[in-house]
């Protein structure tokens, strides 16, 4: 019996953009809901690594930022509140994606910023990521969409057919 392995590579950019608030937020806090990224995945259970993030600021705010990340739906906390997870959601968490002021970049009117190199590697038990943002700074937003989040997805799993 031979094995043939095919890499099937690839990946995806997956979109969401979380619904802020017009206040200004506190060091610590939630920022929107939860956010979930469909089709993280090729299959479940495969290996997958998220690279790089990218974050479109609508109008120049350009505040420090943490992206949480989960492979099931924990208890998210409400906008504006402090950010905790218990242990039991601790054992779903997939890790942190940073985002620092210096990572954005103004053009205009807006700003984006664009971590690469994260090398974050996950396996789902299902398709989709979930994640909630987290303030490190005190920013005051001007629109409830002013932000986007986009996480570029590389597919590492592999196909095996047992000959």
């Amino acid at each position: 019996m031979a094995l043939n392995i095919t890499n099937h590579g690839g990946g995806k950019s997956i979109a969401q953009t979380p619904t802020l608030t017009l206040t200004a937020y506190n060091a610590g806090d939630c920022m929107g809901g939860m956010m979930t990224f469909n089709n993280a995945t090729r299959q479940a259970g495969g290996l997958n690594k998220i690279n790089s993030v990218r974050i479109i600021d609508n109008h120049n705010i350009k505040a420090q930022l943490e992206i949480w990340l989960f492979d099931a739906a924990v208890t998210f906390q409400a906008n504006h509140a402090a950010m905790s997870f218990s242990a039991a959601d601790m054992q779903h968490w997939i890790g942190v994606l940073p985002v620092a002021s210096a990572d954005y970049t103004t053009l205009g009117a807006v700003a984006g910023a664009n971590p690469k190199n994260l090398g974050l590697e996950y396996t789902l038990p299902g398709m989709a990521i979930y994640g909630q943002l987290k303030c490190v700074a005190t920013p005051t937003y001007t629109a409830v969409d002013d932000l986007t989040i986009k996480i570029d997805v590389e597919f590492l799993d592999n196909d095996v057919l047992q000959v």
